[in-house]
C-alpha cells in the first residue's frame, strides 16, 4: 500500500507539472496578443486542461481560456468557460467583469448588468465594472439610475475619468449642457489625451445636441 500511495503521488507530480508548464507555455503565447498568439495560448491552456482533468478543474486555467476565446471572438464559449471559473471561484470580481463585458457585446444587457452589479458587491471600488453597468442602464434609457451608479463610483474614485466622461454624457443625453460641460471637463483635466471625451466636449461647447 505504502508503494501504491507513493506512485500516486508520484503520477499527481507529474501531472501537476505538466500542466503547469502548459500553462505558462499559454500564458507566454497570450503575451504577443495576436490572433496567433491567442490561438497558441488556448492550446496551452487546453493541455493544462487535460494533465489536471484526472484532479480536477483549476479556475485559473477556466479564467484565461476565458479570455483566449474572447479575444478570438469565440463568445460562447467564453462564456461557458467564465462559468466554470465562477463555479470554483465565485468571488473573483475581475471574472464577473469580464462576462459582464462579454455578455455586453453580446446585447445581453441584463446578465452584463447583474455580472456588473456582482463585480461591485465584491470590490465596491471597481469602477470599471461600475461605468459598464452605467453604459449599460444607459443603452436601457435607464439614465437616472446610470447617473446615481456613476456618483456612487465618483464619491470612492473622485480621480476616475472615465465615470466623469461617462457622467458628462449623461447629461448631455438629458439635455443639461451646464452639468455636461463640468463633467466633461473634469474628466479631461485627468485624461487629457481621450479624443472621444474632448469630441463630446467640443460639441457640448457649440451647443450641440447628442
Amino acid at each position: 500500500l505504502a508503494l501504491l500511495a507513493a506512485g500516486l503521488v508520484a503520477i499527481l507530480q507529474v501531472r501537476l507539472f505538466a500542466a503547469s508548464l502548459a500553462f505558462r507555455e499559454g500564458r507566454a503565447a497570450a503575451g504577443a496578443k495576436t490572433p496567433a498568439g491567442w490561438a497558441a495560448a488556448l492550446e496551452g491552456y487546453d493541455a493544462a486542461r487535460q494533465w489536471l482533468a484526472p484532479i480536477g478543474p483549476d479556475w485559473r486555467v477556466e479564467f484565461y481560456r476565458a479570455r483566449a476565446f474572447d479575444a478570438l471572438g469565440r463568445k460562447t464559449e467564453a462564456l461557458a468557460a467564465y462559468g466554470e471559473d465562477m463555479v470554483r471561484n465565485p468571488s473573483n470580481a475581475v471574472t464577473h467583469y469580464n462576462r459582464g463585458t462579454v455578455l455586453q457585446a453580446m446585447g445581453r444587457l441584463d446578465e452584463a448588468a447583474a455580472d456588473y452589479h456582482d463585480a461591485l458587491r465584491v470590490n465596491p471600488w471597481d469602477v470599471s465594472s461600475a461605468v459598464n453597468l452605467a453604459v449599460t442602464r444607459g443603452l436601457q434609457g435607464r439614465r437616472g439610475e446610470a447617473r446615481r451608479v456613476l456618483e456612487a463610483a465618483l464619491v470612492r474614485s473622485p480621480s476616475s475619468a472615465e465615470a466623469h466622461l461617462n457622467l458628462g454624457v449623461l447629461a448631455w443625453y438629458d439635455g443639461d449642457l451646464a452639468a455636461a460641460r463640468a463633467s466633461l471637463e473634469r474628466g479631461l483635466q485627468i485624461d487629457p489625451g481621450n479624443a472621444q471625451g474632448r469630441a463630446i466636449l467640443d460639441r457640448v461647447r457649440r451647443g450641440l445636441r447628442p
